[in-house]
Parts: C-alpha cells; sequence; structure tokens
C-alpha cells in the first residue's frame, strides 16, 4: 500500500536565464531560459513516480527551450553560476534551507496531495519559482502539472503562482497506463486481471487443478502479471483495485467432487446462493488473494450483470430469473441477497484484511440498487459494517446516454460514494468522431461534489461492445483531459479546458477552433442518436432512444417503431433534429479544414469529422424515410409518401457512399453495420413505389 500520508513539501527553485553567461533558448515564441538541473531530495531520489514526474516536467523543458535538465539527487548538486535553471524538489532538499524557502509556503497544512507554486527571490538577485505539496504524491502531481502550464505558457515560468487542491480525495482512472495517472494526477488505478482470474483456490483444495497443468500454467501467468503491475503501480505511489463480477470461478471447480453441493439447475453450472460450500469458496477466494497480494489496497465487486467465460463461470446472485433454480433461495429477495452478500465480502476485505471495499451498485433498469433512492436505502439499512466500504454509482440516473437525469442516489447516507463518468462513450461513438462530454461531465462533477461525494471514477476507455474502433485516439483525450482536470476542480469552465486541450495538442493558433468544434460536438451527437420527443415522451430514462444505434450497429425497424408510437405527432421535429445533426458536422467539417496543425493530425481530425458526416447522412435519411414511412402507413396521404420515397432514395446514395469511401480515409474509425436497417429500408422501398 502507499506509505501513510506524511507532511512533505515540494519547491521548486528555477534561477532563471539571462543572468549569466548561457545563451538564450532558440525558442522564438518563449522566454531566455536555460534548463540545468532538477534536484530531488536524497531519501526519496530513487522513488521511480517522482522520477516519472521529475522527467515529464524535463521533456517538457527540453521542448520548449531546447535543452533538457539532467535530473540529480540533491548531494550532488553544486548551484551553477552561469545561468542555468534548476528546479529543486522537496522540503527535505539540501537547498530549501539554505536558502529558506519555508516563508513562501501556505502556513495552513494543505491536504493530501496538494501542491501550490509560488514566484521566489533567491539572495544573488536570481528569481526562483517554490511548489510546495502536501505529501510525494503532491510533489508528484506537481511535477506533472509543471510541465503541463509551461507547455501551455512557457513564459510562465517567469511568474507562475497557484494553490492546487484536489476536490475528490479519491481520484480513479481506467482505461489507461498507470503512468497516465501520475501525468492527470489520479491516485488510484485497477490491475489488468480481475482477482477472480488470478485465485488458485489450492489453499481450499490442494488438487484444484488435478490433471490441468495447461490451465494452470496459464494462471500462473496471469498471476505473475498481476504481481508485475500491482508492483508498478505502488512504485509510483498509486494505489491500486482489482475488480470482479460475482458469482465467478475457474472452470476447475467443476470437476472437484464436491462441486455438485453448489450448483443447480439444468445446466448443471448455476452457483446457489444458499448453499454454504459456495461460502467456504467465496471466502478462501478473497483469504488467498489478500493474504497473497500485500500490496492490493481495494477489492471492487460488481453484482449487476456477469460475463464470465472462457476458462470461468458463474451467474449474478440476486437477479430474478435465477431464483427459481432453488427453492430454497426463493424466500431470499434481491435486496437480501446483496446485502448478504456484501456483509460476507465487507467482513473478509476490510475486517479480517483492514483492505477498501468499492461495491458497484450499477444493475440496470430503474428500479434497483443503482437507481432507486428506496432501494437503495433498503440495502443499505441491511449492511452491518461500514467500515472501509464505499459505493460506485454512475452519475446519470441509468446509463451513459445523454437525456438522463444525474443519479438520484447519489448523496444518499450510509457509506461514502464514488461516481463513475464514462470519457469514450459507448452509445455514442467511442471516439470515432468528436463528441465532447466537458458541459455534460462538468454538471454530473458538481452534482456528485455538492452532495459530498468522495471518489470520481473516469472510465478512459471502456465500455459497451465491439467497436466502432477508431484509428485514432484524438477526440477522446478531449474527453479524457477535461474529465482528470474536473476531478480535481469540478467548477473549472469546461471551456477553457477544451481550449487547453486544443492549444496542448494542435498549437496555440488552433486552440479558438478547436474549443468551437469540441462546443458544437455534443450537440451534433445528441441531435443525431437521439429522439428529443422521445426521450421526454418515454419518460422512463432507460434506453432514451431504444439504442436505435448501439455500439457500431445500426438496428432494423423495431427500435425506430417504438420511437414513432410514442411521438407520432413530433416526426417533423425528429426529422428536422437529424437535418440539424449533418449542417452542425457540416461546419465542424469546415473548422476542421482551417486548421493550421502539423499534416498527419490535421488529417487525423478532418478524417474523423467526414466519416462522422457521412455516418450522419445515412442515419438522417434511415430516420427520416422510416419515420414518414409510418406516417403514410396511418395517414395514406402523398406529401408523406413523396418524403419517404426521396428519403428512402437518398438513403441508397447515403450508405452506398459511407460504405465505398470512408474505409479508403486513413483515419477512420472502423464502420457501423448494418443489422437489420437494410432489410427494412428494402421492405421500405418496395411499398413506397410510386402507383402507376
Amino acid at each position: 500500500m502507499t506509505a501513510p500520508v506524511r507532511y512533505f513539501a515540494l519547491l521548486i527553485l528555477v534561477a532563471l536565464a539571462g543572468r549569466g553567461t548561457a545563451a538564450a533558448a532558440p525558442c522564438a515564441h518563449c522566454v531566455d531560459y536555460t534548463p540545468g538541473y532538477i534536484v530531488l531530495p536524497a531519501a526519496t531520489a530513487d522513488n521511480q513516480g517522482l522520477l516519472l514526474a521529475a522527467g515529464m516536467l524535463a521533456d517538457a523543458m527540453g521542448e520548449l527551450y531546447a535543452t533538457a535538465p539532467a535530473i540529480i539527487p540533491d548531494r550532488d548538486f553544486t548551484m551553477p553560476h552561469d545561468g542555468r535553471g534548476v528546479v529543486v524538489v522537496g522540503a527535505a532538499n539540501k537547498l530549501v534551507k539554505d536558502y529558506d524557502l519555508g516563508v513562501y509556503m501556505e502556513k495552513r497544512a494543505l491536504p493530501p496531495e496538494s501542491h501550490g507554486i509560488a514566484t521566489v527571490d533567491i539572495p544573488g538577485g536570481s528569481p526562483a519559482l517554490l511548489v510546495y505539496g502536501a505529501d510525494i504524491r503532491g510533489e508528484m502531481f506537481g511535477l506533472a502539472y509543471l510541465a503541463e502550464r509551461l507547455r501551455l505558457a512557457p513564459r510562465r515560468v517567469l511568474g507562475i503562482k497557484e494553490v492546487r487542491e484536489p476536490h475528490f480525495p479519491i481520484r480513479i482512472m481506467s482505461g489507461d497506463p498507470v503512468e497516465t495517472a501520475v501525468r492527470f494526477g489520479y491516485n488510484t488505478v485497477f490491475t489488468p486481471h480481475s482477482h477472480n482470474n488470478v485465485a488458485l483456490l489450492e489453499d481450499y483444495d490442494k488438487d484444484m487443478f488435478f490433471q490441468h497443468d495447461k490451465q494452470r500454467g496459464y494462471l500462473m501467468e496471469r498471476r505473475a502479471q498481476f504481481a508485475d503491475a500491482l508492483a508498478r503501480q505502488q512504485a509510483l505511489n498509486i494505489d491500486s483495485i482489482s475488480s470482479g463480477d460475482e458469482f465467478e470461478f475457474h472452470k476447475a471447480v467443476l470437476k472437484r467432487p464436491w462441486a455438485a453441493e453448489m450448483l443447480r439447475g439444468g445446466s448443471g453450472s448455476w452457483l446457489c446462493f444458499c448453499n454454504p460450500r459456495l461460502w467456504d469458496l467465496y471466502a478462501a477466494k478473497y483469504r488467498e488473494i489478500l493474504g497473497g497480494f500485500k500490496d492490493l489496497d481495494y477489492i471492487m465487486l460488481r453484482l449487476g450483470e456477469n460475463y464470465a467465460g472462457g476458462d470461468y463461470f458463474g451467474n449474478v446472485p440476486a437477479t430474478k430469473e435465477f431464483w427459481k433454480q432453488c427453492p430454497a433461495c426463493m424466500g431470499e429477495g434481491y435486496a437480501d441477497r446483496i446485502a448478504t452478500l456484501i456483509n460476507r465480502t465487507q467482513k473478509i476485505v476490510s475486517g479480517d484484511h483492514k483492505r477498501m471495499y468499492i461495491h458497484r451498485t450499477w444493475d440496470t433498469n430503474s428500479d434497483t440498487f443503482h437507481t432507486s433512492p428506496d432501494m437503495y436505502r433498503e440495502i443499505l439499512s441491511k449492511v452491518q459494517s461500514k467500515e472501509n466500504l464505499y459505493f460506485s454509482v454512475k452519475y446519470t440516473k441509468t446509463d451513459f446516454w445523454m437525456y438522463n437525469e444525474f443519479n438520484e442516489t447519489i448523496g444518499q447516507d450510509g457509506a461514502p460514494q464514488i461516481v463513475e463518468f464514462q470519457c469514450a462513450r459507448e452509445y455514442e461513438g467511442k471516439g470515432a468522431f468528436p463528441n465532447y462530454i466537458g458541459a455534460h461531465a462538468a454538471g454530473g462533477y458538481r452534482h456528485a461534489a455538492a452532495r459530498g461525494a468522495a471518489g470520481a471514477w473516469n472510465w478512459h476507455h471502456g465500455g459497451g461492445w465491439d467497436g466502432p474502433y477508431p484509428k485514432t485516439d484524438l477526440w477522446n483525450q478531449a474527453n479524457i483531459y477535461a474529465a482528470a482536470h474536473l476531478a480535481w476542480n469540478p467548477d473549472l469552465d469546461p471551456g477553457d479546458l477544451a481550449r487547453e486541450w486544443g492549444a496542448l495538442t494542435f498549437g496555440a493558433e488552433d486552440a479558438d477552433k478547436i474549443a468551437k468544434l469540441l462546443a458544437m460536438s455534443a450537440e451534433a451527437v445528441r441531435k443525431l442518436i437521439y429522439f428529443e420527443a422521445y426521450a421526454q415522451a418515454k419518460g422512463d430514462p432507460w434506453m432514451p432512444n431504444e439504442n436505435w444505434v448501439r455500439d457500431d450497429v445500426i438496428k432494423g425497424s423495431g427500435p425506430l417503431r417504438r420511437i414513432y408510437t410514442a411521438a407520432s405527432a413530433s416526426v417533423d421535429h425528429m426529422v428536422r433534429e437529424k437535418e440539424d445533426a449533418v449542417l452542425l458536422i457540416q461546419d465542424m467539417l469546415g473548422i476542421a479544414n482551417d486548421l493550421s496543425a502539423p499534416a498527419d493530425l490535421r488529417q487525423s481530425a478532418i478524417q474523423s469529422v467526414e466519416y462522422e458526416l457521412a455516418l450522419a447522412r445515412v442515419l438522417r435519411s434511415y430516420a427520416a424515410a422510416y419515420l414518414y414511412y409510418c406516417r403514410w402507413k396511418e395517414s395514406g396521404a402523398e406529401t408523406d409518401r413523396a418524403k419517404a420515397f426521396a428519403y428512402a432514395n437518398q438513403w441508397e446514395r447515403d450508405w452506398d457512399t459511407y460504405t465505398r469511401a470512408i474505409p479508403g480515409l486513413k483515419w477512420s474509425a472502423t464502420l457501423y453495420r448494418d443489422d437489420g436497417m437494410v432489410e427494412t429500408m428494402r421492405e421500405v422501398l418496395a411499398d413506397l413505389q410510386p402507383h402507376r
């Protein structure tokens, strides 16, 4: 585990160039500055997290000022007298005492992981910067943050003054390497494998893998990867989470003679909730993991879904349709089952092993633990101990769709909460085209902050099924940048964050253009993927667009028929939405074409928007043709038939362009696939032919 919080100070002293004999750096856009050294305290000079962050700062300075500073411990340092800048890190650094820099620090004790930067004076006339932190994480995050700030404004090396405190004490990242956590100031990440997939269970049954050496070999490889990842995370001062669904076990269990005691059902592999053997095995798994991997900080569980596969089997213990598998289980309801599992897990994880336990409340639909405040309170009333127990909830009422209110269970009393946000939006292209979440996510962060959430969890990547698979992660990086900064400060302006990301990625000259494009992108996606009239008419936020487009598939008539039935009076408005989306994306393409960034970067922006525009025309024509077709079938009006027919013919041209021209673009994502649309449109076209 990460060492207990101690009070450190991070002080960065930059002796500015121009006062000595060093030549000015050949940098037309920045001040004359020549980096010299980044000096670390001897006591922490070999800390890998601190070294990584110092390397980020050194890289930034090297890019900006044409000379990268050396990173050395204070015992090897002698103050230069040639004007080279010096970065001094840490209150324990001997240079801090030499120059009495503590007088520039905040007098109050800063929260963990905080850091501040202030311009100070050094005897002898050299201007300097002082950056101080509450602990070694504060030092690490301060160095990485300074690297970012300098890239945004190289001249700020002359006068940075800032105190930065994280709003959420727990900041979790998933979907990226742990090094990204250091860059963006996350303090917790996930292991690459679930604890379910590294448990041997041989403490429970020494013959678990009898005559299954190959499967045991695969498992040992995963255990080694799990241990290596834990070691890397801990070395970088980052806490570790292992996450999994329950119930889930290796299929070797099914070969053991005692397995039949805990299995029910015609398949012979449903795990029976009421059987003592199951709970003995369950406890053995967690004792093995927590006893064998001492650096694991958190266990996270989910009960709402279960996708055990390959070498593993399992089932959701709380899902109603499984109750009938065992008459003895039928008397224990949904809330009781969840509470029972929480209580049993909490006792092992938090009680016996003193680790943190995060229980994901996620469950589908609108009347379950995740979404219903009444159900949430009922389950928590049955939880016996809240020690080291957290609950994780998505910020939207159901899933990561638009037209969802904020989750009403956020802020419920009983245990601290962690709120989940998604960057690569699984229902909206997964980063295949621009879809900036800044404004919507900022509202979610502020909602969570106002209700006392203890943590934020940003899914950088992940969620959903299949594609589309982008060839560039360009636009998702805009969401990652905004989400990471909002986790530190929910009050930041998402427009400013978009402009910052644009400057860092495309250059200062394109920053305003990128901010404008990103501001338009979410509205374009909303108008393209959703139907406002249907979302309002349906009322229930579960599937507010009936998932007529889901992941990388475009579905047949069923979802659109339901949308028409519920909002038939709004067909013209719903079609106008799709036309507006096309116009917005055309305007976005105009902005992309006007960028002055390097060729490959500019082309990736242009072609990803061209991809979106071609897709938008397909969806526009398909939805309009089918909605007008439905209205014609009811009204018999020739105007409706003519509109449906025109859009259906346009759909044929749009689909041909999308499937033939777009795959040739270097930077286009994989295509959306037909899942009933083509057959639907063939039937519609045949029925719409003019009568002669």
